[in-house]
């Protein structure tokens, strides 16, 4: 029955917020009473998920931080006591600790559980537990106070595994993806904090030929493109008087004909099987004019006109064309702006980023989640066409 229960925990661990995959074993306890056992490690957990919970709502950053060590923690503890398996006494040297921080946890008196002891393995296991970074920590102290030492402990934690590996194989049911860009290490990073199955691409899409060989390398590996999200794209900042052709000339190839080329690629595999989507990132840019950044805004208005018109050609196949125009988002490419804008002025940094920030209503740089989000709205509703999309916190309304 344990095993079941770890096989459950491990699912859960994947598909639940962080208190579920600790129930079974909190249920498991059935040979303590409920209000002296399983009720004050309830309680521990539940007062540790909440002090925890109002702390990351002053300062979120650092549950990221621990939710990436934490990971790399658990899956480098995983590889050791899954190699441990194959070594009986080694497993059970390794369980031992925690099986003696269990029983310290959790004293019996004359047979029945303590309540104190209890509410300390509650906090414990919800402190282990909190940043969803610790689940093979988590089974090995909660499992050991339940279970005891020995191999049969290896063995629930190797079930465990088992059923958060079947999780994250469902999960790649989704959608794959290919990454493209000239940075081959970016594109690495990136592809590491992705869930499912990605495609590392490197590409200059200011080549005409390294875009076609970027759709035949994910032809080739996976099918037909289904969904494109044209995000290349860069900034200059001058008076027009002082605009060079040749920063002009590298607004319009990279924010509008490196588009049209992806677009021109794409469409015609996807109005064939009858569905498709097409996102390109734009900027609010495209909807009103500003200063110093004639080139840009041309070809920010430029892909928009692009979008309007791809989406009327295909608006019968079954394939959508949408824009997302943010504002200012909190990207290396603004860092060039505040840059810019620090060296023009004569203010400092932080000065300049803030000027951004106080263009936009909310007061704030957008977020890289919010535009994402946004995405995902075009390529989910197969309703929405041909729009472009502001993110900007209401600096232009439309």
């Amino acid at each position: 029955m344990l095993y079941l229960i770890a096989f459950a925990g491990g699912v859960l661990t994947i598909v639940s917020p962080c208190i579920l995959p600790v129930l079974p074993f909190v249920l498991a306890r059935t040979d303590q009473p409920f209000r002296r056992s399983g009720l004050p490690l309830l309680i521990g957990m539940g007062l540790t998920f909440a002090v925890v919970g109002m702390l990351a709502s002053v300062a979120g950053d650092w549950v990221v931080r621990a939710n990436q060590f934490g990971r790399a923690l658990a899956m480098g503890l995983f590889a050791v006591f899954g190699a441990a398996l194959l070594f009986p006494a080694i497993a059970d040297s390794l369980s031992q600790p925690f099986v003696r921080l269990g029983g310290l946890l959790q004293p019996r008196r004359e047979g029945r559980a303590s309540i104190g002891g209890s509410l300390a393995l509650g906090v414990s296991t919800g402190l282990l537990w909190t940043p969803c970074a610790g689940p093979i920590l988590g089974l090995i102290l909660t499992g050991a106070a339940v279970e005891g030492s020995g191999i049969r402990s290896g063995a629930l934690l190797l079930t465990f595994a088992a059923g958060a590996a079947c999780a994250l194989a469902l999960s790649k049911a989704g959608h794959r993806v290919a990454l493209v860009s000239r940075d081959e290490e970016a594109l690495r990073q990136v592809a590491g904090t992705l869930p499912g199955e990605s495609l590392v691409v490197p590409a200059d899409m200011l080549d005409p030929a390294a875009i076609d060989g970027a759709f035949a390398r994910v032809e080739q590996e996976w099918g037909p493109v289904e969904i494109l999200v044209v995000n290349a794209g860069a900034a200059t900042s001058a008076p027009l008087v002082r605009t060079s052709d040749e920063d002009w000339q590298r607004m319009l190839d990279l924010n509008l004909t490196a588009p049209f080329r992806c677009l021109r690629r794409a469409l015609p595999s996807m109005t064939s099987a009858g569905a498709g989507r097409v996102v390109v990132i734009a900027s609010i840019a495209g909807k009103a004019g500003g200063a110093r950044i004639a080139a840009y805004t041309a070809s920010k208005h430029g892909v928009l006109g692009l979008v309007r018109s791809a989406a009327a050609e295909v608006a019968t196949s079954g394939v959508t064309v949408n824009a997302v125009c943010p504002g200012y988002v909190d990207t290396p490419m603004t860092d060039q702006s505040v840059a810019s804008i620090a060296t023009g002025t004569g203010r400092s940094p932080d000065e300049a980023r803030q000027i951004l920030a106080n263009m936009q209503p909310i007061g704030r740089l957008v977020t890289v989640d919010e535009v994402a989000a946004t995405v995902m709205l075009c390529v989910d509703n197969a309703a929405i066409n041909g729009q472009g999309i502001n993110v900007d916190g209401g600096s232009v309304q439309s």
